[in-house]
């Protein structure tokens, strides 16, 4: 039986690198400073302010460097131990580290420090909801709601949490909220994107497809939402659509393995099968694990009368099939 892997689709939003529009916590002190001299110049002459190590801890921050970040939100502390933007900071980078009880705690101190940190309140609803704690997520989330009633990424994080509970109407209902407040929200137009791709459900599929492009008009360029809509054009058998999806996938990314292997899909359904061979080689060749690219490969080999290569990839679909089970 020809394998589909395509109606199992599961997407991870990265939500922990998303960000809201809370108003900051920021103190008066520079927003940016451009160079690491320039910050440890202001130390010179100013040793005993914490908020230029609160800056420099930033400033790594954005650099990735997370051991030196640490060290500099922990000089900022222990010089004042009541900046509660310290704290917030601190935690993020915790969290980067997979520090999440110490994350968890820097966050706590925080809204201790400032109980109406929204955005602390947020990281810490997202900090649960990464841990499958969904009941303090929605206790986290639901306290910045009360902070700012509109906020639209407070609305997407319990949406999220609603669909990993799989309760599709308030997840549906929240990610719509989400777009209210803002209509710019890519994320939630991809969300309910994917809970209205139901195989076989005709018009949910086409209402899919609407919230696809609609993300694609935010984000023309983004291959993820040009990707699932790709998918759902295929389920829902309009193939020229799906194609013209894939192509233009490929043309931005040529290593693009799965919108490979679904082109090789669509022309296996479509009889096409040297087509379909050739877009389930280059599947594999830019992802030579890709079992299911293997197992559709030797289908098409056994076809085209390509013994050997038919042994060879569903020898290689079961091996690798094994290392996964």
């Amino acid at each position: 039986m020809f394998r589909n892997a395509l109606l199992s689709v599961i997407i991870l939003i990265e939500i922990c690198s998303c960000t809201s529009n809370n108003k900051t916590h920021e103190t008066n002190v520079a927003q940016v400073i451009d160079t690491l001299e320039l910050i440890d110049e202001r130390i010179k002459h100013d040793p005993e302010n914490n908020l230029i190590y609160y800056q420099k801890g930033k400033y790594y921050l954005s650099k990735n460097d997370l051991q030196q970040a640490l060290n500099n939100f922990n000089k900022s502390i222990v010089l004042d131990t009541l900046h509660s933007s310290s704290y917030f900071e601190k935690s993020k980078v915790l969290f980067k580290l997979n520090r999440f009880n110490d994350s968890k705690n820097a966050l706590r101190k925080c809204l201790i420090l400032d109980t109406t940190h929204v955005e602390a309140y947020l990281k810490l609803g997202e900090l649960s909801f990464y841990i499958g704690d969904y009941q303090s997520a929605f206790t986290a989330t639901n306290k910045a709601l009360r902070l700012d009633l509109n906020n639209y990424y407070g609305y997407f994080l319990k949406g999220m949490i609603y669909k990993e509970l799989k309760d599709t109407t308030k997840a549906i209902s929240s990610f719509q909220t989400s777009i209210e407040q803002n209509p710019d929200d890519y994320n939630s137009y991809i969300q309910l994107g994917l809970l209205h791709s139901i195989p076989g459900k005709t018009n949910q599929l086409k209402i899919a497809i609407q919230y696809f492009t609609s993300a694609l008009a935010i984000d023309s360029l983004n291959l993820k939402s040009k990707y699932f809509r790709g998918i759902t054009f295929q389920d829902n058998k309009e193939y020229d659509k799906a194609l013209r999806d894939y192509q233009s996938i490929l043309k931005m990314d040529s290593t693009h393995s799965k919108a490979y292997y679904n082109t090789g899909f669509i022309y296996y359904e479509l009889d096409s099968i040297e087509k379909a061979a050739f877009n389930f080689d280059l599947a594999i060749r830019y992802d030579s694990s890709y079992a299911n690219a293997h197992y559709n490969r030797s289908l098409c080999a056994e076809i085209l009368g390509e013994t050997n290569a038919a042994v060879f990839h569903l020898d290689k679909f079961k091996e690798l099939t094994r290392s996964t089970n």
